[in-house]
């Protein structure tokens, strides 16, 4: 049975324009080697409780990505990423391997033509229909993120460096891929805490000062006066939610920069460590660092549901495309005071937190992602790259949390 099929049948339901950066140094794109296709499936797909495990002996993975149409997955391996067929389980492609280190960052453009990566000191994006280099740019090392958005019909690469790496690069970096614009809009000499994209628009919190929205390189940003934790956007893109010193929760209008609601639990003195808006602006999840949670309604500023996670700064957190889930856990990576063993993540109902599933997801999680159609989480591992299916954790009968 192809993917999609078992996912189907298992679904329920004129301003200044931004600086010029002089650095990096920019590499004129290259041929790359023809793309690999194998026509033998790699995995066979089956919605249960057990993983499809991508790779058939362990394999560091630091990254994995899924297209927006939810045709492929991506995931890298060593200097190299491989890309399978969803429906088919075909491994279709091999890109790279004249990388010096591991690739350790990846994201597909919005259409799923193109799959950009980030490595030993390199961005790189590739053409998927042929295998070419669409771009090549010379980074420093300590990249944090990596985000593809698509601003007035132009491709854009967000990258950022670590918080605290002492290199001589600015904390965000814009790349344009079809064109020669390296933008730095952000002019903090810091490193940034998160970024959050919604269709054409990115929002970046840095360290000790406020987030702010990006809307194109014709736009300043526009900054958040309180904003000074984490930031999400919600997928049409009109509101942020972002965090405060204390946990609380603002929530803005993204064209104006007014602040529309403000949210406190008065039940903790914690810092956020991650929040996320449901699709449609709803619903908003947070997560402390001391391991608690909650879950609001933005129109009302009522409490849905606590939440929980393990105790960790670098939270997981992230709604269903559809908005009928949440998803919380820890990324065992980066929260060092987790002891090694399978990483713990919850399912939770999204509309009142009726019920709530655990599942194991690996060890030391270094990227997951979920599918925009709720259906496909996508996680990589210490020693894995794996896809789980979500309906298969949701009965019709859940248990109480």
């Amino acid at each position: 049975m192809g993917l999609l099929a078992a996912l189907l049948l298992f679904a329920a339901c004129p301003s200044p324009t931004a600086r010029e950066v002089a650095t990096p140094v920019e590499i004129e794109p290259q041929a790359s080697a023809p793309a690999q296709v194998q026509a033998a499936p790699e995995f066979g797909f089956q919605c249960s409780r057990e993983p499809v495990e991508l790779f058939p002996s362990p394999h560091k993975t630091w990254d994995i990505a899924l297209s927006n149409d939810g045709e492929l997955v991506a995931a890298t391996d060593a200097d190299e990423v491989a890309i399978w067929e969803l429906s088919t389980g075909v491994r279709r492609q091999t890109l790279g391997g004249e990388l010096d280190g591991p690739i350790r960052l990846l994201a597909f453009s919005p259409s799923g033509r193109r799959l950009a990566a980030v490595g030993a000191e390199i961005l790189i994006v590739w053409n998927l229909d042929d295998g070419s280099v669409a771009r090549r740019v010379s980074l420093w090392r300590y990249q944090h993120h990596l985000v593809y958005l698509e601003l007035d019909g132009r491709e854009w690469l967000v990258v950022d460096r670590a918080l605290y790496a002492k290199v001589p690069q600015p904390p965000v970096l814009v790349v344009e891929v079809d064109g020669d614009a390296l933008l730095s809009p952000f002019g903090s000499e810091r490193g940034s805490l998160q970024i959050a994209v919604a269709r054409d628009r990115l929002a970046v919190v840095r360290d000790g000062e406020p987030a702010a929205v990006w809307l194109g390189p014709e736009h300043e940003p526009l900054e958040l006066s309180d904003a000074v934790g984490p930031v999400a956007i919600s997928t049409d893109g009109r509101i942020v939610a972002s965090t405060g010193y204390r946990g609380e929760v603002s929530t803005w209008d993204t064209q104006t920069g007014a602040k529309l609601g403000h949210l406190r639990d008065e039940g903790t003195k914690s810092r956020s460590a991650a929040v996320a808006l449901s699709p449609d602006g709803h619903r908003v999840a947070v997560l402390y660092d001391d391991g608690g949670g909650m879950l609001w309604d933005t129109s009302t500023g009522a409490v849905v549901a606590p939440l929980s996670s393990p105790v960790g700064l670098a939270a997981i957190l992230d709604f269903s495309h559809d908005g009928r889930y949440v998803l919380t856990g820890v990324d065992g990576i980066l929260d060092h005071t987790m002891a090694p063993g399978p990483a713990p993540v919850w399912l939770s109902d999204a509309f009142d937190g009726a019920w709530s599933r655990e599942f194991a997801i690996g060890d030391f999680v270094h990227g997951l992602e979920l599918a925009r159609d709720g259906q496909l989480l996508a996680v990589a591992g210490y020693a894995s790259a794996q896809l789980w299916c979500l309906p298969a954790f949701v009965d019709e009968t859940p248990a109480d949390p």
